[in-house]
């Protein structure tokens, strides 16, 4: 009788150690590919508002270079959440100083820089809510939004 109920025992046992390696093994898969998923959710994210916003402003200064000098619009955007949105200035040949809005993402969604509002001929990019940033990586300081923020941003025809 006795001998039974050793077997019982050791049965329970058997199972609890499969249990916890079949588990084990379960969470040691699983886990790495839901980060990744997680990760790659979030880039895309980022690229789709990212674009949004570039569409935004590629509709206005379009409709700004039909009217005259002195239009502005303004449009809200919206950062991605691990993103910064900051503006940048050049001078071209001839002295004509032109802006662009810049997209620089760290996080989850590192590696996507990108140009959302791009230089044109006397269109010019304000932002009077904007901090002055240190861009992530480039040592370089620019007025700009941080990841997660809105801001407002003024799309002016100045020639």
């Amino acid at each position: 009788m006795r001998q039974h109920h050793d077997k019982k025992g050791q049965i329970t046992i058997d199972f609890l150690a499969t249990l916890t390696v079949v588990i084990t093994l379960f969470f040691a898969i699983t886990l790495p590919l839901m980060h990744d998923s997680l990760r790659n959710a979030s880039m895309m994210q980022s690229k789709e508002l990212i674009n949004a916003n570039s569409q935004k402003i590629q509709t206005i200064t379009k409709t700004l270079l039909q009217e005259g000098a002195g239009a502005q619009q303004e449009v809200s955007l919206r950062t991605a959440p691990d993103c910064y949105y900051y503006l940048t200035s050049t001078t071209l040949e001839g002295g004509y100083q032109v802006t662009q809005v810049n997209a620089l993402c760290t996080g989850d969604s590192a590696g996507i820089q990108e140009v959302i509002g791009y230089p044109a001929y006397g269109i010019d990019y304000q932002c009077p809510a904007c901090e002055n940033i240190e861009i992530p990586g480039t040592g370089e300081a620019h007025p700009g939004v941080k990841g997660g923020e809105k801001v407002g941003l003024i799309i002016r025809r100045i020639y």
